[in-house]
């Protein structure tokens, strides 16, 4: 089995970002099943303006880490084209804004993502995970 950031590599941003909707969010460490954590969700909507937006949801009905959706180059590889979450918005608190989620399509309404986390000596992955549509 390919590793996951060999999975990673080899997933796709699709030209359409049609991520609108309820995903199931799973944290995966590569040798260990995918581990569910308090029925974590990701909720994706249609901002005014256009652009793509949502939160994280746990448990149903508590809402925290809420972001911004496009497209863009990987901020540990920036030859690589993502589709970025980014946390750096005033809603959030400052331990979370340094955070921005990369993923990329790996089969049909499922993504592998990279937790990436700018630290003072650049930016790093502090974890794996996987979002499938609900």
């Amino acid at each position: 089995m390919a590793s996951l950031k060999d999975q990673f590599l080899s997933g796709s941003v699709p030209q359409n970002l049609d991520l609108m909707g309820e995903w199931a969010v799973h944290l995966v460490a590569e040798y260990l099943p995918p581990i569910r954590f308090f029925m974590h969700k990701k909720v994706v909507q249609r901002e005014t303006g256009g652009g793509l937006a949502g939160h994280n949801q746990f448990l149903g009905a508590i809402k925290a880490g809420h972001f911004k959706v496009d497209r863009g180059p990987s901020s540990g590889n920036p030859e690589l084209e993502v589709v970025r979450i980014s946390y750096d918005i005033p809603k959030n608190p400052g331990l979370f804004r340094p955070l921005t989620d990369e993923v990329r399509m790996i089969a049909d309404d499922k993504y592998l993502g990279q937790g990436m986390y700018k630290f003072p000596s650049g930016p790093r992955n502090v974890f794996w995970f996987t979002m499938t549509r609900l």
